[in-house]
């Protein structure tokens, strides 16, 4: 298994005139913005692991270490030999400003900062997927999309095994409830093929799909439930 790679502090260079354009709720807030990144405090963790089993409904990872009960995952990284566990997070910080402005009533000042939060986050996971890519794509291999546990029907339950893989402590930890602190965080999945690989996430069967339910649906991208 290869070791750990960290990654912290690097600029993330978000681009307050684009975010306002993507999110209406956010109209006027371009300053507010750009006075808000200072609280961004971005990390990264990521492993390459070897892809040693796969089946219909489960994905071994090194030799074992990490197994995904999950046919979501299987079939999004079906013919991969090569897989990378990632965590990214924006820190304490922001979350911290977002909640305190939301039990002082600053509602908009708590909401702008929450929403920079999620966008930051994923900002950041896109930008190390990315930077991945320029690495393995020399090697004659393409990446899948990104998989994430509590999506289709991969166990939230795996973040604690995730977490203790990719070292992250204390920057990163899960709860009893298998949720992420900070909560502006993101684990994943990517698969790494030697053929070019379907840009589409897996759907479910009709009346089966991938998704057991819960409290993530508005802001699932993976459409797995889709019928």
């Amino acid at each position: 298994m290869d070791e750990v790679q960290t990654l912290a502090n690097f600029p993330l260079e978000l681009d307050a005139e684009k975010l306002v354009e993507e999110r209406p709720q956010l109209a006027g807030a371009q300053e507010k913005l750009r006075e808000l990144q200072k609280y961004i405090q971005p990390v990264a963790f990521w492993r390459e692991l070897k892809v040693d089993g796969q089946e219909q409904n489960r994905i071994s990872l090194e030799e074992g270490k990490l197994i995904i009960d999950s046919a979501y995952v299987a079939l999004g990284l079906a013919g991969c030999s090569k897989a990378t566990l990632l965590a990214v997070t924006i820190g304490q910080e922001l979350p911290h400003y977002a909640q305190d402005c939301l039990q002082k009533g600053k509602l908009w000042e708590g909401t702008v900062a929450d929403i920079l939060g999620s966008e930051a986050v994923e900002i950041m996971a896109e930008k190390i997927h990315s930077y991945l890519k320029g690495i393995f794509l020399p090697k004659g291999l393409f990446s899948t999309l990104r998989f994430s546990p509590g999506y289709g029907d991969w166990s939230l339950k795996d973040q604690e095994k995730i977490l203790e893989i990719l070292q992250t402590k204390p920057k990163i930890k899960v709860t009893e409830n298998y949720l992420l602190e900070p909560v502006k965080s993101i684990t994943a999945l990517i698969g790494w093929s030697s053929m070019p690989v379907s840009q589409e996430y897996p759907q479910g069967e009709k009346k089966k799909g991938f998704c057991a339910g819960g409290q993530n649906c508005a802001y699932c991208t993976t459409w797995a439930c889709r019928k």
